[in-house]
């Protein structure tokens, strides 16, 4: 029995055990299942994500999220959308438009990452929390040809009820490196008007000159620019906008910028420029400003002390060229305020500036003062009392421009050496300057310049006066000269002019038409050197007077024109010049001086004709008259002149001691010549002339001296016979001076002979025959062809042989 209770004792137990058998397996196969769930609803899950991850949500969240921001305002397509490992949404190919109807594109961007609250879409409430960008690129379209580019965007935006904050951003634009943070208020769009083609051309324009300064902008670094931003979409140029732009090197066009810094604000559509400082190796300018936009006004202060030298590499060639001419001991100083109005009917610009340097130096000239107060209003352009101190003088001037009329007035003081200003006036100007010298004193000059265009100096009239002591123009020295001055249609005009050299005085009225090149004379005397004088008449005039050296100078009256064109075929001179003179005239012909003693007469320039006419002269104790007359070619072409001289009574000793240093020659000369050819050109010459001595000892020219010596062994005191007459008519022509009969009479003998004379190789060939007269003559009549000789050999001592031996 006890073993039968022991046993049923047993019983409840057994069935614990299988109970707890029965519900760990049960247990074990519910956490298989449970694991089962998990790892299918994990499957299911990595599948979605990877299927979002990859393919993309699904057109319907698309909708809802494009739905959500066009709640708030925001027009966008997007071209994908999907999913990153955070549970992000990544967009795609985003595109912001400026208006609902989605035409006009206000940014692009590749990649936008969204913060998103899934619950909160599940339960229908806006679910975009935030957006952000990295490393992004943005395009910002301007026109359908230009757009703005931002690179490196990375940006933070969070999505409030009706507003967008931005929380951070940064961006490259251009040189810049943007640093932006603000809010914008979501409501609405802007109603703009289509811009016309004529905005967008003008667009296009404004950004591509942009784009080409900011080409010259050089930085180690992105200039960084902070900016501050409180803006609704709906009224976007209602926006308040604070830039502050952080000090930052660069240079532009290699001009060095050791910082530039500043801030620029807007507000209620009204901009302005807090203060901006741009750095220079030696000063610095600082503008400030403000503009009304809708009043479309504004006006810009500037300060400046920076060396303009520095500005060179960003100047025009030419006025770099001046500017580097400059050195400033003191900064100078320019300070100034310009106000503007731009609307579409009511423009205006006006201007008021001083400029005040001091201490400078411009070609190594030293300068006390330069100051100018200037003052524009649109039209006139007005500066009062202009000054420029200098050690050795001063200028005054007052300046008026009317661009209304038009009209021009300037008037001016100087007693400053106008050769100080080379490079200034370009270079017409410049010739006119470096053949001026004041090496003593400086010139004194007073003028007033009037016309209608500012910009064109050749309608210009120019009334004045000046005057000048120990000067020279164009290497002429003067010792003094004083003129009244005029200008007018490219003509400059002397009248009253008087200038004194040491030997002489000149006075008269002349005018230089530089635009045709002429230069016209009007009643002018002078006393002065003609030769060293002639430079300041032109470059061609030296050579019409260089033949014509008179040992005092002589007196001149001079009027009509001289053409200074080189080379013209029709030239226009016509010019007469009277001569009339107490000392000699040397002019050199053959190599051989001719003294003229005292001439008068005239030299006269028509068109190319040169003629020079002596009327009263004494040439070797006998009257001299003739005429010389040049026909004038551009070099290098020949000039054909033809002559006629006639000389009376001379003194055939005077010719043959001067001509060729001998005296034992006298005798009443009378010359004849008529000669033409090329200036210059021996071997052209041709013409005619005659030859007669009377009561005179000849025989004792050279080309007779052996003649003479060789006769002197038959007849006694041969050379030194006294002939009542000698005579020759002689040609000249292909290089030769020919005779074919001279005779030399005396009461003795008579020589009668020919020959000719090579001038070009100094080669002389002639006959002659001595007929003995009187008693003797009759003695030797038999033996009288005995006399004749032939004559070869230099003119200075030809060799004479009888022929007949």
């Amino acid at each position: 029995m006890s073993r039968r209770l022991k046993a049923r004792k047993k019983q409840p137990a057994s069935r614990k055990s299988v109970l707890r058998i029965l519900s760990g397996f049960a247990a074990r196969i519910a956490s298989h299942f449970v694991l089962a769930a998990i790892g299918l609803l994990s499957a299911i899950l990595v599948a979605t994500f990877l299927l979002l991850r990859f393919s993309g949500v699904p057109t319907q969240i698309k909708n809802v999220l494009l739905a959500e921001l066009e709640a708030h305002d925001i027009a966008i397509s997007v071209g994908r959308l999907s999913l990153d490992p955070l549970g992000h949404l990544i967009a795609s190919r985003v595109a912001v438009f400026r208006n609902r109807d989605r035409q006009e594109v206000w940014l692009q961007v590749d990649h936008v990452r969204l913060s998103v609250a899934w619950l909160a879409w599940w339960k229908g409430k806006p679910w975009i929390k935030n957006a952000s960008v990295q490393n992004a690129t943005i395009h910002l379209p301007l026109t359908a040809q230009s757009e703005v580019e931002l690179s490196q965007v990375s940006a933070r935006v969070n999505f409030v009820p009706g507003a967008l904050e931005i929380l951070q951003a940064r961006a490259r634009v251009l040189n810049l490196e943007l640093l932006l943070k603000g809010r914008i208020l979501l409501n609405g769009y802007p109603s703009l008007p289509a811009p016309s083609p004529r905005e967008q051309q003008a667009t296009d324009s404004l950004w591509h000159q942009i784009l080409a300064v900011v080409d010259e902008i050089e930085t180690q670094r992105p200039i960084p620019v902070e900016v501050d931003l409180s803006m609704t979409t709906k009224d976007p140029w209602e926006a308040t906008v604070r830039c502050r732009i952080l000090s930052s090197p660069i240079s532009w066009r290699q001009i060095p910028l050791g910082r530039m810094a500043g801030e620029l604000r807007l507000a209620g559509r009204i901009v302005r420029l807090e203060e901006l400082h741009l750095g220079f190796p030696r000063g610095e300018i600082s503008l400030w400003g403000e503009a009304d936009l809708p009043q479309q006004t504004g006006f810009l202060e500037f300060l400046s002390n920076a060396d303009p030298t520095v500005l060179r590499p960003s100047l025009p060639e030419k006025i770099a060229a001046v500017v580097q001419e400059f050195h400033f001991v003191d900064l100078p100083s320019l300070s100034g305020r310009m106000t503007a109005k731009w609307g579409p009917t009511d423009r205006f610009l006006r201007l008021t500036a001083d400029l005040h340097w001091h201490h400078f130096r411009y070609r190594g000239h030293p300068f006390d003062e330069l100051s100018i107060p200037l003052a524009f209003d649109g039209t006139k352009l007005f500066i009062p009392e202009a000054k420029l101190r200098s050690p050795a003088g001063k200028i005054d001037a007052e300046f008026l421009y009317d661009h209304s009329l038009p009209k021009l007035r300037i008037k001016a003081e100087s007693t400053v050496d106008p050769t100080v200003f080379l490079g200034l006036a370009g270079p017409a100007a410049d010739r006119f300057l470096e053949s001026l010298s004041f090496p003593k004193e400086p010139p004194w000059a007073r003028g007033e310049v009037t016309g209608h265009n500012l910009f064109d100096p050749t309608g210009w009239e120019v009334h004045g006066s000046f005057s000048a002591k120990n000067c020279s123009y164009k290497g002429v020295a003067i010792r003094s000269v004083q003129s009244d001055i005029g200008y007018q249609d490219r003509t400059l005009h002397f009248s009253h002019f008087t200038a004194s050299r040491p030997e002489g005085t000149i006075s008269g009225d002349f005018q230089n038409d530089f635009g045709h090149k002429v230069v016209a004379v009007h009643d002018l005397s002078s006393s002065v050197d003609v030769i060293a004088c002639a430079p300041t008449l032109g470059d061609k005039f030296p050579g019409y007077v260089e033949p014509y050296r008179f040992r005092k100078p002589p007196h001149l009256q001079v009027s009509g024109v001289v053409d200074l064109n080189e080379g013209s075929k029709n030239p226009v001179s016509d010019l007469r010049v009277e001569v009339q003179s107490d000392s000699v005239l040397d002019y050199v012909l053959f190599q051989r001086n001719f003294p003229i003693v005292s001439p008068k007469g005239r030299v006269l320039l028509r068109r190319n004709e040169l003629t020079v006419q002596i009327d009263q002269s004494s040439l070797f104790d006998g009257p001299l008259h003739g005429t010389l007359h040049v026909t004038l070619r551009p070099v290098p072409a020949p000039c054909p002149f033809h002559s006629v001289f006639d000389l009376e009574h001379a003194d055939f000793h005077k010719v043959m001691s001067d001509l060729y240093h001998l005296d034992k020659c006298s005798g009443s000369l009378q010359f004849h010549l008529a000669l033409a050819g090329f200036v210059g050109n021996l071997a052209s010459l041709t013409g005619e002339g005659d030859f007669d001595v009377r009561d005179g000892y000849i025989l004792s020219i050279p080309f007779l001296g052996g003649l003479s010596t060789g006769m002197s062994t038959v007849i006694p005191d041969f050379a030194m016979a006294k002939a009542d007459q000698a005579h020759a008519h002689f040609s000249v022509g292909n290089g030769e001076v020919s005779t074919g009969q001279f005779n030399i009479a005396s009461v003795a003998f008579t020589i009668i002979g020919k020959g000719n004379y090579n001038f070009l190789h100094d080669n002389l060939e002639a006959d002659a025959r001595v007929n003995v007269r009187g008693p003797m003559g009759t003695i030797l009549f038999p033996i009288s062809k005995l006399f004749e000789y032939h004559g070869s050999g230099k003119l200075a001592a030809p060799e004479w042989k009888p022929r007949n031996f």
